[in-house]
């Protein structure tokens, strides 16, 4: 008997096909999965407004509450500083630390309090610098007499974060304000947090963290308004940045010294790799 060849040449033309010729019953639920198809015998679940898919992110993400600033930092990093940051509050949500007080309480006052010397400062003390000494370290002290200067160099003398005196001494030389010149790397940088005053005036405050080869951990919180040349400036940055940061005020807070800006955009933050294509540093 001669063997038989079949050929497959493919599925019949649906014309070839009718109702009474169509064997199938039923399709497994693979491949009615596979087709789109309700399973047999199930019963059709409603549609959901849910999404089906979620990314998770491998990093934690802050909750933005509106309130704290969230540094993008370990806690135990943030509670080692020797300096006043609003990190080491916003990480602990029971923050007893200073006086007993919560950490929304201490934050509200933090704000108060940064304001109220922002404000406070004279704008004719902020036009003239004087180079002073201050334990074998070179500060600038913001003086209320002398004549005006719209131009700011690039400092001939720059500190080191060790340098920074401690609260007691900066309290003493009130009511001058010390300022300093430094080159830092940029650890962290808060989200930023609007702020209406009771005039009516809508300022930003962002808190920068950074440190140098002597220390690490200090917060320079910026002031700025929106149309203020120096909140374009500050949006530029990006963490490890190397900045040097100019006329840096030191301020005292719950017997802890923070950095801050000053009115008038006399506070500078600008990227060291610029300096140098503008030739005002040299290598």
């Amino acid at each position: 008997m001669a063997p038989r060849l079949l050929l497959f040449a493919g599925a019949p033309p649906a014309s070839s096909l009718d109702a009474q010729s169509c064997t199938i019953t039923q399709i497994d639920d693979s491949f009615a999965e596979f087709l789109g198809l309700a399973p047999h015998g199930s019963t059709p679940e409603p549609p959901s407004d849910f999404a089906v898919w979620r990314s998770l992110p491998l990093r934690r993400q802050p909750l933005h509450t509106g309130f704290s600033q969230t540094h993008d930092i370990s806690i135990n990093l943030a509670s080692q500083s020797d300096f006043f940051t609003t990190a080491e509050v916003s990480f602990k949500e029971d923050f007893q630390s200073f006086e007993g007080t919560n950490s929304e309480h201490v934050l509200s006052e933090f704000y108060d309090h940064s304001l109220a010397v922002h404000n406070s400062i004279p704008s004719s003390q902020l036009e003239s610098f004087e180079d002073t000494t201050f334990d074998e370290t070179s500060f600038v002290t913001v003086s209320s007499t002398g004549h005006q200067n719209t131009t700011i160099p690039v400092p001939s003398h720059l500190s080191d974060l060790e340098d920074i005196p401690p609260a007691p001494r900066i309290l003493a030389l009130n009511p001058q304000t010390v300022t300093l010149n430094i080159i830092v790397g940029i650890i962290s940088i808060a989200q930023p947090r609007t702020v209406t005053t009771r005039w009516g005036r809508t300022l930003s405050l962002v808190e920068i963290l950074v440190g140098d080869d002597t220390k690490s951990m200090f917060a320079v919180t910026f002031w700025l308004a929106s149309e203020n040349a120096a909140a374009a400036e500050i949006s530029t940055l990006r963490r490890q940045d190397i900045v040097l940061m100019q006329n840096v005020a030191l301020h005292v807070f719950k017997g802890k010294v923070y950095g801050q800006s000053l009115r008038k955009g006399m506070t500078k933050a600008r990227w060291i790799w610029a300096l140098f294509y503008e030739g005002a540093l040299q290598a």
